[in-house]
């Protein structure tokens, strides 16, 4: 089973902003204040947290992992938080404390290579977990390559007297 995430960043308009804003503070004047202190103006995923069976899955350089897995019901969880960021994906402002999680059950019926992809949506009040399982196709070509045939005949030569 090959496992790969794709974190997607959001750049958010000035009404935006108010709304991420509000959404975060929950009714809580100081936690508002210290977000629009902030004054970010990126939204990112951070502390993503990937488990299959209650097992932390380790990602490699290229957000994706090849993990065994077998037969029956398997329970696919997953979380992060939300980062507020100035300009680049480095400069942390501002960590967001909820967490945002997702849990998915997938029943695997044959042995093979499944692939599950996992999209962290940092937007608020949308679905932003997606989780995506199928089976990858792998298609074979054949290639023909044409065969050249070299017909020779031997002249036989008859002499006569």
């Amino acid at each position: 089973m090959q496992d790969s995430i794709q974190e997607l960043h959001y750049t958010p308009q000035r009404e935006d902003k108010k709304e991420i804003i509000t959404s975060e503070a929950k009714n809580d004047a100081f936690k508002e204040y210290e977000i629009k202190k902030a004054a970010f103006n990126i939204v990112s995923p951070i502390e993503v947290l990937i488990k299959l069976d209650n097992e932390k899955v380790n990602f490699t350089d290229k957000n994706e992992a090849t993990l065994p897995i077998t037969k029956g019901l398997h329970r696919v969880s997953v979380s992060f938080k939300r980062g507020f960021f100035l300009n680049t994906r480095e400069s942390l402002i501002f960590a967001s404390d909820r967490e945002v999680s997702k849990e998915v059950m997938v029943d695997v019926e044959k042995d093979g290579n499944l692939v599950i992809e996992i999209t962290a949506n940092p937007v608020v009040d949308r679905d932003v977990i997606d989780v995506r399982v199928f089976k990858e196709i792998e298609k074979e070509q054949t290639v023909v390559k044409s065969v050249s045939r070299i017909e020779s005949r031997r002249i036989i030569e008859l002499y006569k007297d």
